[in-house]
């Protein structure tokens, strides 16, 4: 079949640790960003309840803190 990303502690591209940036639980999304580079990770929870990486990115789309 296919593999699914799922969602891990730490950065898909250098392997750092990831922090919790945002969190919205009435969508069910949430933003980690990496310690190290700076990458932006964006999970959506799946009908499951397990986490999802929908895509990284360097710029934030919202508001930047």
């Amino acid at each position: 079949m296919f593999s699914e990303k799922k969602h891990s502690d730490e950065c898909y591209v250098c392997k750092g640790s990831l922090e919790l940036f945002e969190m919205d639980m009435k969508k069910g999304t949430k933003i980690m960003k990496c310690q190290i580079c700076g990458l932006y990770h964006f999970c959506k929870k799946d009908f499951i309840g397990n986490w999802k990486l929908i895509k990284v990115s360097k710029i934030h789309s919202g508001n930047e803190q």
